[in-house]
């Protein structure tokens, strides 16, 4: 259900009594346990945040292992490339529309780690 409103609606509109209805459990349960909205949005993002910074890592790790500098930039690249793939394989562009700069790109993040 949060991903379902935070994909909908983006970070800034989403809603916390929207959340809590669609998932049976109370507003206030949600403030226990993850404080605020930034603490649900924090908890339902790092599993797939995590996964992203754990392929970039990967790739960094056997560019500073290869010892040599072509394959170094190869396997950087490598990394780059799996990174953004999985980016612009996950994106949806709703409700984008009226959304700052600043807004638009958060959604396009949101939206790519939440996929």
């Amino acid at each position: 259900m949060q991903k379902k409103e935070f994909l909908e609606h983006g970070f800034q509109n989403s809603n916390l009594r929207r959340i809590s209805s669609e998932s049976g459990v109370s507003t206030g349960s949600i403030y226990t346990r993850f404080g605020d909205k930034a603490g649900l949005f924090s908890a339902v993002v790092k599993p797939a945040a995590d996964g992203l910074m754990e392929l970039y890592l990967e790739s960094i790790t056997a560019a500073r292992e290869s010892g040599d500098p072509a394959e170094a930039t190869s396997q950087g690249n490598e990394g780059t490339e799996l990174v953004l793939k999985y980016i612009y394989e996950t994106l949806t562009f709703s409700s984008l529309s009226s959304a700052t700069r600043q807004e638009r790109s958060m959604s396009i993040i949101l939206t790519s780690l939440l996929r």
